[in-house]
């Protein structure tokens, strides 16, 4: 069960051999082995027991490393910083990609820098990215910009890359959503209760950078409604490697 006020963020399976990586909003990553996690049926116990995170900060994303479910690390020499990147949106708009090979090994209680932050600004999305080549960027006054991942910056190690989306002053970044299939849609609960679905057909891809698209003068967005977490089936996951 979860307590009062908390909700599930991810699941990220993987046998005991293998490490689960925790990206927090303060641009700092945490690898802890999986067999540090408590096997516990009640509410767990908090992250801050392995790691020092700093105030206030709260965790967007957890990945595991094991090879059934993440793709192992590739390097070409057209693309020498190896695959598969994490997609990285802060509040402030900023979008950037860095590669998972640098967070699969066990990290200190301090953990590994990811992102470089400016001045009050928080990272609000980071996500492996596998199989998706656009992705929406949603703010709280209700704009949606659709553009190219490979317009964030691909960088070697923690950094401030590239203006994703330009803000109008008072608005912020709520969250991304990466698109793989034509059908995948951005989908929120606006200001006034009303649950809302943007799709790639109306709301085209554009360059980044841009202001995006006004889709409401009346009513903000109050929540981004993420697809369902998927669980892993370990029987079928039994049958499918015997």
């Amino acid at each position: 069960g979860t307590r009062e006020g908390d909700s599930v963020l991810a699941v990220a399976p993987g046998s005991t051999l293998d490490h689960v990586v925790f990206f927090s909003s303060d641009g700092v990553a945490y690898t802890l082995p999986i067999e540090q996690v408590p096997v516990s049926s009640g509410y767990g116990e908090p992250l801050s027991k392995h790691a020092r995170m700093s105030d206030g900060a709260y965790l967007v994303a957890a990945v595991t490393t094991d090879g059934r479910f993440t793709p192992d690390d590739k390097s070409t020499k057209k693309q020498p910083i190896p695959t598969p990147h994490v997609l990285i949106v802060t509040e402030k708009g900023q979008i950037m990609r860095i590669s998972f090979s640098l967070f699969r090994t066990a990290s200190t209680k301090a953990g590994r820098k990811y992102c470089r932050l400016g001045k009050d600004d928080r990272v609000v999305y980071a996500g492996l990215v596998e199989e998706a080549e656009t992705m929406f960027i949603a703010t709280k006054d209700a704009r949606v910009l659709h553009c190219e991942i490979e317009e964030a910056a691909l960088l070697s190690n923690a950094g401030k890359g590239f203006k994703g989306i330009k803000l109008e002053k008072g608005d912020q970044v709520m969250g991304a959503l990466q698109l793989t299939r034509p059908s995948d849609c951005l989908r929120v609960v606006n200001t006034a209760g009303k649950k809302m679905t943007f799709g790639q057909m109306k709301y085209g891809v554009t360059s980044r950078g841009g202001k995006g698209v006004k889709t409401s003068q009346r009513s903000g967005f109050a929540e981004i409604l993420y697809p369902p977490i998927e669980v892993v089936d370990w029987d079928e996951q039994a049958d499918d490697e015997s």
